[in-house]
């Protein structure tokens, strides 16, 4: 079994879903589905809603924590619009060396 790494953020669970980068693009009926992301492909674990709104309410935002398997892939949709797609332990390695307060206890 895959190493499980403790994910922490602040903000609101949401129902799962696909970013919408990732999410199948038909214009039309009767479009043929996309051979690369077929339905079904692709299945979203968790969702969260990490933007100020939702860090500033009072209904289930708070400290919210997701267990991802070591090479679960996260796609992070930011502020700016763009989408950053990396595993759990590259997001960790890389905090390790840029931001290692940002590390937790038990890693």
């Amino acid at each position: 079994m895959a190493d499980t790494i403790s994910l922490k953020l602040n903000g609101r669970r949401t129902a799962p879903a696909l970013p919408s980068m990732l999410r199948s693009a038909t214009r039309g009926v009767g479009e043929p589905a996309d051979p690369f992301l077929p339905p079904g492909y692709l299945s979203p674990r968790a969702s969260f809603d990490v933007g100020s709104a939702a860090r500033g309410s009072a209904d289930g935002a708070g400290e919210q924590q997701h267990a991802s398997a070591a090479d679960e892939v996260l796609v992070i949709e930011l502020a700016d619009g763009s989408t950053f797609i990396t595993t759990a332990s590259r997001l960790k390695a890389s905090l390790e060396q840029s931001r290692p307060e940002l590390i937790g206890p038990n890693g």
